[in-house]
């Protein structure tokens, strides 16, 4: 039989500033159980990533958490990703906060695991490929993006496998594509499915990795999910059968694929998220025409050949879409100014401005939970410029 990869990577998130009740369910319906069953599964190897909120979450709830993490860790069982501390949208947020929160997760996960990430999970998969040298220079080696990335970049999504390296401005970096379809098969489908479609990619690219990489609450916090992925005994079953086939099955972190085998080859990504993501981000009626046209596509069996050439729209205009979200990033656009203007030394004034930046952050102003920003030092409240047609513009 012949073999291939299988780079297992989950997500988990909670935003800065969530209820208690939502960490503590989270907490019993996902995340530990999930840890559960790794511990139980030695065979199977992966790479996890946990949010800055939901880290600190668990050291001052579940010390008990970090503890298991740290011999996952040590063991080589599983490899730790990297990312902006609080889930901010990189390209969103001033320069210095991106670099200030990506090197604060380093040293996080660093002092806690024993080793700084050589990759970072990219929040919401918004990718721009000014990225690449951000990333790079923060000592990062590589993220992972969806396929679709990929398809745009000219590619079907048959050939995509193992990992591309880009570049910006002579910054490498190496990208690993999501395989859309292992996305939705995982756990949505029986166990025996993933297999099955392992198999078929071992026959077609032996030898080869392919990447799932997806949210953690999809195992269990979802809703129905716990019941199916747990009571049910999905999750058991799957990682059952990732051991048994470990003879031509091999799971593998991220970190370790890449530093065993060569680039698939070099590509450069658009501007681009998620399918779902780029669909949304269009103005209503445009979104609609945008459906029928896919519908269209899928009943004449043309939509695999054509979808490269559909993206949707431009993640950014979110902010025209939904005006209350480009104030909330105004607000926060300007605090990031007063704070390293005048608090440049202060960590845990970035920080709480790094919370405000997550970007399913709750409705509060960055810093004190105060109605309006202020400046740091007088007190005044911050001035937006309005403009009724397109909404504010952060000045």
């Amino acid at each position: 039989m012949k073999e291939i990869y299988f780079l297992l990577a989950v997500h988990n998130h909670q935003p800065a500033g969530n209820f208690e009740h939502v960490f503590n369910d989270g907490w019993r319906t996902c995340y530990g159980p999930f840890l559960d069953l790794l511990k139980r599964h030695p065979g199977v190897r992966c790479t996890l990533h946990y949010t800055g909120a939901l880290l600190e979450w668990m050291e001052a709830k579940r010390p008990d958490a970090i503890e298991t993490l740290r011999a996952l860790a040590a063991s080589g069982q599983v490899e730790f990703l990297g990312g902006g501390f609080y889930e901010p949208i990189l390209p969103a947020i001033p320069t210095a906060d991106a670099e200030g929160q990506l090197g604060l997760m380093s040293r996080y996960l660093e002092e806690r695991f024993g080793a700084a990430p050589r990759g970072i999970w990219t929040a919401e998969r918004v990718w721009e490929p000014q990225l690449a040298g951000l990333i790079r220079d923060a000592g990062i080696e590589y993220t992972l993006l969806d396929d679709a990335h990929f398809v745009y970049a000219g590619l079907s999504r048959e050939e995509i496998r193992g990992y591309y390296m880009t570049e910006d401005r002579g910054r490498p970096l190496a990208v690993f594509p999501i395989d859309k379809q292992l996305r939705y098969l995982i756990p949505f489908n029986q166990p025996a499915a993933a297999i099955d479609y392992l198999r078929s990619a071992a026959e077609g690219f032996p030898g080869g990795g392919i990447t799932l990489g997806d949210d953690g609450e999809k195992f269990g916090m979802w809703p129905g999910t716990h019941k199916w992925v747990y009571e049910e005994g999905y999750l058991e079953r799957l990682f059952t059968l990732l051991e048994e086939n470990a003879g031509w099955l091999k799971t593998i972190t991220m970190g370790d694929f890449l530093g065993r085998f060569p680039p698939s080859g070099k590509i450069y990504l658009p501007t681009a998220s998620y399918d779902e993501m780029m669909e949304w981000s269009l103005p209503a009626p445009v979104q609609s025409s945008y459906e029928t046209l896919i519908a269209e596509l899928k009943k004449r069996n043309d939509y695999d050949r054509f979808s490269r050439f559909l993206r949707g729209g431009f993640w950014r205009n979110f902010m025209v879409k939904y005006p209350e979200s480009d104030l909330q990033r105004c607000k926060a656009l300007h605090v990031s100014r007063m704070v390293h203007r005048h608090l440049p030394e202060d960590l845990e004034a970035k920080k709480s401005l790094w919370r405000s930046q997550c970007n399913c952050a709750p409705m509060f102003s960055p810093i004190g939970n105060r109605a309006e920003p202020v400046t740091a030092k007088s007190g005044r409240k911050a001035s937006y410029s309005v403009a009724s047609a397109s909404g504010p513009v952060c000045s």
